[in-house]
């Protein structure tokens, strides 16, 4: 089959216009919304272009109608990879001239693309340019791979006068809608969005492509309950986790902030393999990881000063957002306080000079992950560690001579580690799956009197207060604890139950609480509680409005059920099951919206990250931890977050989705939580 692609109009015409994307066939165009990222406002085309494997390459054609133009091409994987065009089929370079042009083999082999191609493959083509006069402009082509051979379109010319020039250096890093058609940074593009001058459209461009042309397959498809992560995710079912910590720095750490942020940033990448990792086909059934070539600390972290809603607010918002303009599936935001509010993002230094004595500087980390990257465990593993890198970016006159840390960072070779379902059995009784399966498939009764929030629905909104317990009480809760034989997460479990029952109408009856509890515990080296991943599972407590007036007594009977599953190491667990689903979008997630949801709050401890036992002078060191996640669409109406940092304190993150539960049920319960706390640590 011949194709013809060009059809050239006046030169009057193509001096008025941005960029047409030929080959393959695009979407469509509208000149008004080609700033709009990431496919210039259009949606999916039902027809896509067919694309021969056996070729290896295919030509992409565009007519130009700017004299001078920086461009890009990039492909996403998948049925419909929104704006996860991570793969750099050819970096950004420069065309001269107007008119037509075309680049005769553009490879889409698998050292480049990063995996196999397989025959029915569906993918999307992005072309983008600089933008006219700033951001970008965008044009995409739905295309299908396939084993079938189709002819290259009959013409793949360039027109007369037209000319290109490969970018190098800095220039050759730059996404196309950073740069200026001669290779230059655009104003204000260190980070990843633009804000266009047609329209008022935003452009959320970094999220376009990785800074290199070629990932490197991690190995192992995400499994099991990774891959309910990867759907939920992509769906915005649910959007990530949080752990943010207090750090003050020494008065001989004088050098800028950003310096020691890099630094540690840069340690972490090298020690974390998981932090160069992106889930790739989030919308299949077999997502998997792939790694990236190197990471821009450019995009990935940010400073700001500490604003009037302080922690909560930033919480509040970060809960709420994704990861597309990253490149990565993690963020940093660094909270400055004191002189470091006033600096460029900690680049510009007023200390020590014109004889101001140096002091101690405290800023708060807030490490944003994907959850398919780790569990709220691995949110502390990252600030326990960072603080060990804080101590060894010393400014020593060694490091004074090494001049700024690299905003660029290479990934390290090391390999991901394996999934939980290869490092450790998980079997299934016959009696376990005869009970889930009749519930599923036949009858599954509805106690009338549980409560559990608001019905399935989207879109999802994300609400987030923080509730800390001063350092004695919780200290004293600790030890009443182990006095009465249970646990702190018992307690917070039954405590929560009771304020539930207290402020809910007397016909609910009910309530259930799912609990999250680690699984490192019995998976085999190199997993441990020093590592980033996913090992967890959950469980589920029940408590009934008349059994939960003797709190200790309530809080060992909640213990004793959570060591019954802690005994079954693994085995009859819900993530076992979805070995048996064979679609997790409409299955589990999307066809429950409208229906009424499982459980009532969650409770998820990732426990203390103690202080050394003798405080060291001169170095740094941590302060308060929060940990937090967004709520979720199909998950409890209530999820509470707990962890205690260094400074003592237990601090609860509560959080839920707009619509589903009332926020002043919610801050009710938090004071009713606190108070019945204070009650249990001060009664004799």
């Amino acid at each position: 089959m011949k194709l013809s692609i060009l059809s050239l109009a006046s030169m009057a015409s193509l001096a008025s216009a941005h960029f047409k994307l030929d080959y393959p066939t695009s979407r469509g165009k509208s000149e008004d919304k080609m700033p709009q990222f990431p496919c210039g406002g259009l949606s999916q085309s039902s027809e896509r272009t067919k694309v021969s494997l056996s070729a290896g390459d295919l030509p992409v054609a565009l007519t130009l109608g700017h004299s001078q133009t920086a461009v890009e091409v990039l492909l996403g994987l998948g049925n419909d990879p929104g704006s996860n065009f991570n793969i750099t089929l050819h970096p950004t370079f420069r065309i001269e001239g107007l008119g037509s042009f075309c680049l005769p083999n553009v490879t889409f082999i698998e050292s480049v693309v990063g995996v196999k191609l397989t025959e029915g493959m569906n993918a999307t083509l992005q072309v983008q340019s600089n933008g006219d006069p700033s951001g970008g402009l965008y044009a995409c082509a739905d295309i299908q791979f396939t084993d079938t051979d189709y002819s290259s379109p009959s013409s793949c010319t360039n027109n007369t006068g037209i000319k290109t020039i490969e970018f190098t250096g800095d220039a050759a890093k730059h996404n196309a809608n950073e740069s200026t058609a001669d290779g230059k940074a655009q104003s204000g593009s260190s980070s990843a969005s633009s804000t266009t001058g047609s329209g008022g459209a935003t452009s959320t461009g970094g999220a376009v492509a990785l800074e290199t042309a070629a990932w490197g397959m991690l190995g192992a498809a995400v499994m099991g309950g990774m891959a309910i992560l990867t759907s939920r995710h992509h769906l915005r079912f649910y959007y990530n986790v949080a752990v943010s910590a207090r750090y003050t720095l020494p008065p001989a750490h004088d050098k800028p902030l950003k310096h020691y942020i890099y630094k540690a940033c840069s340690a972490l990448i090298a020690q974390h393999p998981i932090l160069s990792a992106v889930p790739v086909g989030e919308e299949t059934r077999e997502p998997f990881f792939a790694r990236v070539p190197e990471i821009n600390l450019d995009r990935v972290v940010r400073f700001q000063g500490v604003s009037g809603d302080g922690l909560e607010g930033v919480l509040g918002r970060e809960h709420n957002a994704s990861f597309e303009a990253l490149g990565v599936c993690w963020r940093v935001v660094v909270l400055t306080e004191g002189r470091d509010q006033d600096q460029d993002k900690g680049e510009n230094r007023d200390e020590g000079e014109g004889g101001k004595e140096a002091k101690e500087r405290s800023f708060t980390v807030v490490f944003i992950f994907h959850h398919g990257l780790g569990d709220g465990t691995s949110g502390k593993v990252f600030h326990r560690d960072f603080l060990k890198a804080l101590k060894t970016a010393s400014s020593t006159a060694e490091e004074q001579e090494r001049g700024e840390p690299h905003s660029i960072i290479p990934s390290p070779e090391t390999p991901l580690l394996p999934s939980t379902e290869t490092l450790h059995p998980h079997p299934i009784s016959f009696t376990y799956l005869a009970s889930e399966l009749f519930k599923a498939k036949v009858w599954s009764y509805r106690d009338p009197g549980l409560w559990t929030g608001g019905k399935i629905q989207t879109p999802l909104r994300t609400n987030v207060r923080i509730s800390p317990l001063d350092k004695h009480t919780t200290a004293e809760l600790r030890v009443r604890s182990r006095n009465y034989k249970t646990t702190v997460t018992a307690v917070l479990q039954t405590v929560i139950a009771r304020a539930l029952f207290a402020l809910l109408p007397s016909n609910y009856t009910r309530v259930i609480c799912t609990g999250a509890m680690s699984t490192r515990r019995w998976h085999p080296d190199p997993v441990s509680d020093d590592v980033m991943g996913v090992f967890v599972q959950d469980f589920t407590v029940d408590y009934v409005r008349g059994g939960v007036g003797d709190v200790w007594a309530e809080a060992v009977r909640t213990r004793v059920e959570i060591e019954k599953v802690l005994a079954r190491e693994g085995s009859d667990a819900s993530p076992n099951l979805l070995r048996f689903v064979d679609e997790f979008h409409d299955s589990l997630l999307l066809s429950k919206v409208g229906r009424e949801r499982g459980a009532s709050f969650e409770v998820s401890n990732i426990g203390a990250l103690a202080a050394a036992e003798t405080v060291e002078e001169g170095v740094p060191r941590m302060g308060r931890m929060v940990f937090s996640q967004s709520a979720s669409v199909t998950g409890n109406a209530i999820e509470v977050s707990a962890a205690s940092g260094p400074d003592g304190c237990l601090v609860l993150a509560w959080s839920w989705q707009e619509g589903v539960v009332e926020g002043e049920l919610v801050m009710r319960a938090m004071e009713a939580v606190k108070g019945g706390i204070g009650e249990l640590v001060s009664n004799l």
